[in-house]
Parts: structure tokens; sequence; C-alpha cells
């Protein structure tokens, strides 16, 4: 009780996922599954064990992972293409979310394992 159904979670996850790059408003999710704002801001914590918000930011690190990974873009264009404002931005989530700068995660990414000898 006060959940979200399969079906809301699935239509709103789907949406954050494919709009990373743009503003994300809360009360655009929440009209999405006709529910009001605050109803939803409510089953969504109670579904996911996330606030809307702690949901975006940390779908937006983890395309930003992605990003970091598996292209040699500049971490200034990641952040916007991960909808952040700019380069500051993401390395402050980032940070606060993986315990290292961007720039830090994408060496020890692309360092080989050392030697189990």
């Amino acid at each position: 009780k006060g959940m979200l159904a399969d079906w809301q979670v699935r239509k709103v996850v789907h949406h954050i996922h494919g709009n990373l790059e743009a503003e994300l408003r809360m009360s655009d999710a929440a009209k999405r599954v006709n529910l009001s704002s605050g109803h939803f801001s409510r089953s969504f914590k109670m579904t996911t064990g996330l606030t809307y918000s702690q949901y975006v930011i940390q779908a937006r690190v983890d395309l930003a992972k992605h990003l970091l990974q598996t292209s040699e873009a500049p971490i200034s264009e990641i952040a916007l293409m991960c909808g952040l404002s700019d380069q500051p931005h993401l390395n402050r989530l980032f940070r606060r979310l993986v315990g290292v700068p961007p720039s830090t995660w994408r060496r020890m990414m692309a360092e080989p394992p050392a030697n189990a000898n």
C-alpha cells in the first residue's frame, strides 16, 4: 500500500533514463503516472528507497561512469550529456556518490588490474 504500481515505476524509470540530458522535474514524472506531486514523491521513495532527485542523480552518475569508460569525451562534455550544468557540478555529485572525482575514476578504470602473483 502506498507504493507505485509496476507499470508506473517502469514508465517513470524509462522516462528518466531516456532524458538524462534534460531537466527532469518531479512534477512532470508525477503527471506521467497520473498522481499529484506529493503522492508521487512519497510513493516513489517507498517503492525505490530513494527520493526522486536522488534517483535522478544516481542515474546521471551511472551514465557519467559509462561515458567515462567508453568514450574519450572531455569531462565537461560528459557533464552536459548527463544533464548537469557544468563540470564542477558533475565533480561534486560524482565525488559524493563514488568517493573520487571523475578524472581519478577514469584513470583507475583504465589501469590494468594488479598482478595477483
